[in-house]
C-alpha cells in the first residue's frame, strides 16, 4: 500500500513538471510566427494529473479498526478524530503530534509510545500476548542495543497506563503474562480502538524480527 502510494505521488510530480512546461510552451506562442507552428493543446496528461490528485486526495488518510481499514480524505479524518466517539480509543499520527483520544480527553504520545499501543491494538491479545523480543526495533530506535532488560520493558508499558489514566480510560486494558518464558503484554481489547495515520505512513515495528 505505501509503495503504490509512493509511486503515484512519483507519477503525478512528473505529471505536474510536464504540465509546468506545456505552460511554458504555450505562453511563448505569441512570440513565435502562428503560420510555421501547429497550434498548441491541451495535454491529455491534464486529466491524468487531476483523476491522480483526486484519488490521491480521497485516499490520503487511512483508518483502522478490529472491523477493518478504509481511506478517506484528510478533512474527513479530522471530523471522525473530533467526533468524540463514545468509549473509543483513537490513535491519531499527526503532522501536529500524536495523540491519545478518549471520550473528548487528548494526550500526546511520544513516537515509540504511539508505535507500541498500535502494536498492541492489532497484533496482541491473550493468547499472542507481545515479548520485548517482538518489539526489539522500539529499543534500537531509542539508542539501546544488545539485550534489553525486563525492567525496561516494563517501564515502557508503564508509561502506557499512565497515558491511559491521562485520558482516564481503564489502565488494565494492558495486560502481563508470563509467555514462552518471558514478561509479555497484551491488549485486553474490553473496549473499541481506531488508528488515523497518513496511508503512506510506514511503521518500523511492523518490520521487526523476532529473535
Amino acid at each position: 500500500q505505501q509503495l503504490y502510494f509512493a509511486n503515484l505521488y512519483l507519477s503525478n510530480s512528473a505529471l505536474y513538471i510536464a504540465q509546468k512546461a506545456q505552460k511554458s510552451a504555450e505562453l511563448m506562442q505569441d512570440d513565435v510566427h502562428k503560420s510555421k507552428v501547429e497550434n498548441l493543446e491541451m495535454s491529455p496528461l491534464y486529466k491524468m494529473i487531476q483523476d491522480n490528485e483526486s484519488y490521491l486526495k480521497k485516499h490520503a488518510f487511512t483508518i483502522t479498526t478490529s472491523d477493518g481499514t478504509r481511506q478517506c480524505s484528510k478533512s474527513k479524518c479530522q471530523d471522525i478524530a473530533l467526533s468524540n466517539l463514545p468509549d473509543t480509543l483513537i490513535l491519531n499520527f499527526s503532522d501536529q503530534g500524536n495523540t491519545l483520544m478518549f471520550n473528548g480527553r487528548e494526550e500526546p504520545l511520544e513516537t515509540d509510545q504511539i508505535a507500541l499501543f498500535r502494536h498492541y491494538f492489532l497484533y496482541s491479545n491473550e493468547a499472542n500476548p507481545v515479548t520485548k523480543y517482538q518489539i526489539n526495533n522500539i529499543f534500537q530506535t531509542s539508542g539501546k542495543t544488545g539485550v534489553v532488560p525486563d525492567n525496561t520493558y516494563s517501564q515502557k508499558v508503564l508509561r502506557l497506563r499512565r497515558k491511559l489514566a491521562k485520558v482516564e480510560a481503564p489502565t488494565s486494558l494492558i495486560e502481563n503474562k508470563r509467555f514462552k518464558n518471558q514478561t509479555a503484554y497484551f491488549y485486553y481489547h474490553a473496549l473499541p480502538y481506531m488508528i488515523i495515520h497518513r496511508t503512506d505512513d510506514s511503521f518500523f515495528l511492523d518490520n521487526n524480527d523476532e529473535e
